[in-house]
Parts: structure tokens; C-alpha cells; sequence
């Protein structure tokens, strides 16, 4: 038994704290279920470490005293604290769980690490004040895109690498990247790439033709690559020289740059290194999973951030419990947030919010399983869930429902009947069969899910709802009925519909049957591959293979002196335009 396990059967039977009481020995080794010897030795410690005084009765009639001087809430956070900052918050809220602490208790906790705690590690890594520091529920799955395709490890990616090439938005166009030129011969099939000379990484080598050919072959090797699909059909990739590479792909690639100008084409060095390296303009210091840090990168090639520093702290009760206390007290040094924890925000930070143009998508296995070959089933279920439900479940957290995986294609909108979805239930001739419904944990999905289980469940249909941890769920998901998961809007339109149709880490691409997928590839090969893509949209919507049910409201609150504050297309804000003007 732990010395504290001790204290607190002490305090159970006692309950007074800062008050001397009589008590003989025997009454303590009863409490501590011990022998008297070893009642002492236990005595003796609580009094070494401060927490009790004790004062043994000496000669004939002469009882023993105790006083106690920590109270249960005192003693727990005390110890929690110094886990967290010996071990991991994990580690500190799993020992306040063990003891069954109450939530009024579990906040007070959480206060106290967006405070002491977050002031006293930012502290050591920083000095500047042009710094943002926020918070967030969780740390990074990976921040290598040959592993993860998720909306933050995406945002922060961009920030610490380069691609060959960049997508404008605005003007629809590619530009200049790691390559300052680029053309393309036979027939869509071989395309050269012009590097930069004097390009560096943060490691100090100088980017090459070898670190570019190196990347992309990374990402042949690894079939488990969410950009595997881009690359499983290149022929060679040659260095004709310390700056020219030539990638010959077996069939038509007319679509290449949007490739090239995505995370698939993020460069790294040949070298590894404990941690991401790039040529970005940020450069990760400190990554663990309680905090990551990038600081500006000074010798980056296009212009150095305005910021000198990013800092995220992880909390993972952020996701629980997201109205944490404190959160803009003056000594704090967080100052910037992120949905969902804007309502703990004060008149003294600026706002700014705008609707993702990505969704949460629940797709229907079309390959395998009771839905299948049962159509009626299938849409049955996209007529009964509950959208509206959802939407008024979260209010002002979540902003409209979506019908397509782009906005801007919305145009006929599914009228959703449950008695015509009952009756198609009925039509389906479902017998209870349990259905199977998998997502990752994170992003809202837990409840969402639940939602969708339980409202579904009313209607008579069973489903068994498995949440795995992100890395685990792309290994799991393959056999399941149902899949919950965001679909990302990524650089364009269509690299947002090519990532989702092909992706293996896309909740779509895992329930499309292989014919879907040979029609993307064909449609691929043409030069109007975005209206034939939605051509293979609509059909899929009207065979009820996935469902788009909401969009998100996406915030931002910063102090009122930061410039520069805009959201990119995953719905975080840049943090390479941002500046603060000390004259305001």
C-alpha cells in the first residue's frame, strides 16, 4: 500500500485536519489493518514527509495523540501536480481518477495547468513576446505525411515543409515552391522539376534532387501512406543532376501538380532525425505529448515569419471538460484559442470564425457485409439519421448540414422523411442484424457516434459502435458497416475529391467497391476530371454510400494587437501571415 493510501484511511476514521486527537496505537494499526510494529514504521513516515504529527503516550495511562495536516483535496492535488510535472498529465489525471475525485475537483486541477504550469514550460522556451502559445485536447498522431492525414497534424505540417510546387487559391493557379520551374512531355507522362539552389533544411543541409526523390519513393514503399495512390503508378524518378528531377509515371498524369503541391510532396531530408524536419518556415523544438513547439525559422528560403515562436500545450480534459476556469488571467501566457474552448474567452481578445468547407462523413460499406447488397437498407438509414438532431445537439458549435463533399457543388438538397425511412426499413426485410459502426477518438466523433447509435436503435436497428485511437483505426476499420470521420477540404476542389475517392485513409475509399475506383482513375486520365468526379458523386449519393452531415463553424480569438488572423482550407488559422503591432 502507498504512503498516501495510508493517509487517507487515517483521515476517513479521524476527519479532523489541524486538530490534535487522542488515539492509542492499537486504534491505528486497526485503521491501517497492520501490526502495531509496523503501524510505527508507517507513522514515522507520514511524519518525515510533514503530513501528520505524532506524539506517543509515554508511562501508565498516557494516550498517544495524532494530528493530521493536510486536508484529502490538498493532499491529491499536491501529489497530482508533481506527477504531471515529473511523468505526463495523463499520468496525473489516471492518479486523481484512482481515487475518485470529484469533477468540481478534477477542474480545479485543470485550472491549475492552464496556469502554474503552462507559464512555468513556456517560460523556458521562450523570450519574445511576438509568440502565440494556445491550447489543445490532444498532441500530434505524427507530424510525417507518410503516416497521418488528419485535419491538425495537416496545419502544423504546413508550417515545417515545403512542396514543390504551391496552389494560389485565389487565382486558381500553381506556383513556385521547392521547384522554380517544371514542365511536363509525352503525352502527361514525364514531368521535370527545377530545384532551388541553396534551399536548406533546419538541420542546416542543403535540400537536393536525392531528398526530393528520396520523399516521393517513400511514399511507393509504404503502402500504408494516405499518398500512396499518387505515386503507385511512377515508372522512375531520376536525379539528372543536384537540382533537376524527372518522374515518369506508366500512364497519363495531367492532375500531377496538385500532387505536387500537397503534403504527398512535402520534402525531408534523406537523413532521419528524432524530430520533423523540413525546409519550413517554422522549426519543431520541442515535441512530446505535452507540448509542441516551432519556433521561426530565419534562413527559410521564401520571407521568415512575422512570429518568432508557436507553442501548443496539450490537456487532454480539454475534450471533456472544455470551460476550464482561468484561461485569460493577465500572468497566463496562453493567448490564443481555438474551437471548441471560445466560450472561455472575454471581451479583452478579438474573434474571428468561418464555416469548414470540409464535413463529418458517415460512409456505408459497399464491398462487404449485411449493407452491401441491400440498397433499401441503405437508404432506409440516410432517411432516418438524425442530422437535425445533431445540429441542435451542438447549436452554436456546428453550423449547417452539408450535402456534398464540396459546398460550392451543393446544389439539390436530400430531403430526409423518417416514415418514409420506417418504411424502407421495413422493405429492407433487416432482420436485427448488429451492425458494426467504427471511428477514431477526437474531433466530436465519440458523441456523434452515440447519437447516431442510439437514434438509429429507436428505429430497430442494432449497431455496435467500436472508438479506436487514431493510429490504430486505419488497421481496424476495413471490415466495418459504418465509418464517422471528417472529410478534409484540402488545396483544390478536386485534390479534395482525389484524396477522398482514393486515399487509404479515407473513410470513403475504404467502402468503395474496386469498379467505383477504376472509374476515378479513368476520370483522372482527362483534363475535365473534376465534372466527371462529381459525375461519380452523384451516383454514389443516389446509391447512399455516404452521408455529409454537418459542417463546422471553425473560431478564432486572439488579443486585439495580433494582425494578419485568417483561416486556411482545414480551418486553422495561418500562423505565417500573423503580427503584432506594439503601438496598439
Amino acid at each position: 500500500m502507498h504512503l498516501i493510501e495510508y493517509y487517507l484511511r487515517l483521515l476517513d476514521q479521524i476527519k479532523e485536519v489541524n486538530t490534535v486527537v487522542p488515539i492509542r496505537l492499537s486504534r491505528v494499526s486497526s485503521i491501517l489493518t497492520c501490526t502495531d510494529r509496523n503501524a510505527k514504521k508507517v507513522l514515522a513516515k507520514l511524519a518525515e514527509v510533514g503530513w501528520i504529527t505524532w506524539t506517543p503516550g509515554r508511562g501508565r495511562g498516557r494516550i498517544s495523540t495524532i494530528r493530521l495536516h493536510i486536508s484529502r483535496h490538498d493532499l491529491l492535488m499536491d501529489q497530482a501536480k508533481q506527477v504531471a510535472t515529473s511523468q505526463t498529465i495523463d499520468d496525473a489525471l489516471g492518479f486523481l481518477h484512482r481515487f475518485s475525485v470529484p469533477h468540481t475537483e478534477l477542474q480545479q486541477f485543470f485550472d491549475w495547468l492552464m496556469t502554474d504550469m503552462t507559464r512555468t514550460e513556456a517560460s523556458i522556451h521562450t523570450t519574445s513576446k511576438d509568440q502565440i502559445i494556445l491550447p489543445s485536447y490532444r498532441s500530434f498522431t505524427s507530424l510525417s505525411p507518410l503516416h497521418v492525414h488528419r485535419r491538425s497534424e495537416n496545419h502544423v505540417m504546413k508550417h515545417l515543409y515545403n512542396c514543390l510546387v504551391r496552389y494560389d487559391e485565389r487565382t486558381e493557379q500553381f506556383l513556385p515552391d521547392l521547384a522554380h520551374h517544371w514542365h511536363v512531355q509525352n503525352n502527361n507522362k514525364q514531368w521535370t522539376f527545377y530545384l532551388r539552389k541553396d534551399v536548406p533544411f533546419h538541420s542546416g543541409k542543403e535540400m537536393t534532387a536525392k531528398d526530393v526523390r528520396e520523399s516521393l519513393l517513400q511514399h511507393v514503399r509504404i503502402k500504408e501512406s494516405p499518398y500512396h495512390w499518387a505515386f503507385k503508378d511512377m515508372d522512375t524518378i531520376e536525379t539528372l543532376s543536384r537540382y533537376v528531377v524527372r518522374i515518369t509515371f506508366e500512364s497519363s498524369q495531367p492532375h500531377l501538380l496538385h500532387i505536387a503541391a500537397s503534403l504527398g510532396a512535402a520534402i525531408t531530408p534523406v537523413e532521419r532525425s528524432s524530430l520533423p524536419v523540413g525546409t519550413g518556415p517554422f522549426e519543431v523544438k520541442s515535441f512530446t505529448d505535452k507540448k509542441f513547439i516551432m519556433h521561426a525559422f530565419s534562413k527559410h528560403f521564401h520571407t521568415r515569419p512575422l512570429l518568432d515562436m508557436v507553442g501548443m500545450f496539450f490537456y487532454p480534459e480539454l475534450y471533456h471538460y472544455p470551460s476550464a476556469r482561468h484561461f485569460n488571467e493577465k500572468d497566463v501566457p496562453l493567448n490564443f484559442y481555438h474551437y471548441p474552448y471560445y466560450e472561455r474567452v472575454d471581451e479583452r481578445l478579438e474573434s474571428y470564425e468561418k464555416v469548414d468547407r470540409g464535413s463529418k462523413l458517415l460512409t456505408l460499406n459497399m464491398n462487404t457485409g449485411t449493407l452491401a447488397n441491400n440498397d433499401l437498407l441503405r437508404e432506409a438509414i440516410c432517411h432516418l439519421l438524425p442530422v437535425s438532431s445533431l445540429l441542435e445537439r451542438y447549436q452554436g458549435k456546428r453550423f449547417s448540414k452539408a450535402e456534398r463533399m464540396v459546398h460550392e457543388f451543393e446544389k439539390d438538397t436530400f430531403a430526409r422523411n423518417e416514415t418514409r425511412g420506417a418504411r424502407l426499413l421495413q422493405q429492407s426485410k433487416y432482420s436485427g442484424e448488429t451492425l458494426q459502426l467504427h471511428t477514431y477518438a477526437g474531433a466530436g466523433n465519440e458523441a456523434d457516434a452515440q447519437l447516431i447509435l442510439d437514434y438509429l436503435f429507436n428505429h430497430g436497428i442494432r449497431i455496435r459502435l467500436r472508438v479506436f485511437p487514431y493510429d490504430h483505426f486505419h488497421r481496424e476499420h476495413a471490415g466495418a458497416d459504418l465509418l464517422l470521420g471528417e472529410n478534409l477540404f484540402l488545396e483544390s476542389p478536386l485534390f479534395t475529391y482525389m484524396m477522398a475517392f482514393l486515399s487509404c485513409q479515407s473513410i470513403l475509399n475504404t467502402h468503395l467497391p474496386e469498379d467505383i475506383l477504376r472509374d476515378v482513375n479513368q476520370a483522372l486520365q482527362s483534363t475535365d476530371a473534376l465534372n466527371k468526379l462529381l459525375h461519380i458523386e452523384r451516383n454514389l449519393l443516389s446509391q447512399y454510400t455516404h452521408v455529409h452531415l454537418y459542417r463546422l463553424t471553425q473560431y478564432a480569438f486572439y488579443p486585439k494587437n495580433l494582425h494578419g488572423v485568417e483561416m486556411n482550407t482545414l480551418g486553422w488559422v495561418d500562423y505565417r501571415k500573423l503580427w503584432y503591432d506594439i503601438g496598439e
